[in-house]
């Protein structure tokens, strides 16, 4: 098993960015892998990626937003233990971006590189956009 975390600062406010990130549907404009996402139940997801092999695998996840801690939850329902949450900590300059992810699998450079990514895209989408998304 293997955690990774990655943080970044964004110059957008918290609520603006919550909102982004909430919406499960834009999950593949800062996954690089995912290539859709969709909402198939108040809190479940069905997801379909592209695995650094070419192989595209599908599944369905849990999903979880709170509102009230700035935070997304997701995770696996096969019960590997895949599971991963952003946090976000607003202050007077923008706002904090933490994102935690835990996998079944031994430790891997990739992984922990593909957060980095994540990360950047998500700043990228919501500081060069005229309205923040």
């Amino acid at each position: 098993m293997a955690d990774y975390a990655g943080t970044i600062q964004i110059g957008n406010p918290v609520d603006l960015i919550f909102d982004y990130l909430s919406d499960v549907e834009n999950l593949p404009a800062y996954f690089a892998r995912m290539t859709e996402a969709h909402p198939t139940g108040a809190q479940e997801v069905h997801t379909t990626a592209t695995l650094p092999d070419g192989h595209q695998v599908q599944g369905d996840a849990w999903w979880r937003t709170d509102e009230v801690h700035r935070r997304v939850e997701w995770g696996a329902e096969d019960g590997s233990g895949y599971r991963g949450r952003i946090s976000l900590h607003g202050h007077p300059d923008g706002t904090k971006v933490e994102l935690h992810l835990h996998t079944p699998h031994d430790e891997d450079p990739d992984v922990q590189a593909a957060i980095t990514d994540a990360l950047h895209s998500i700043k990228s989408a919501l500081e060069t956009s005229p309205n923040g998304v």
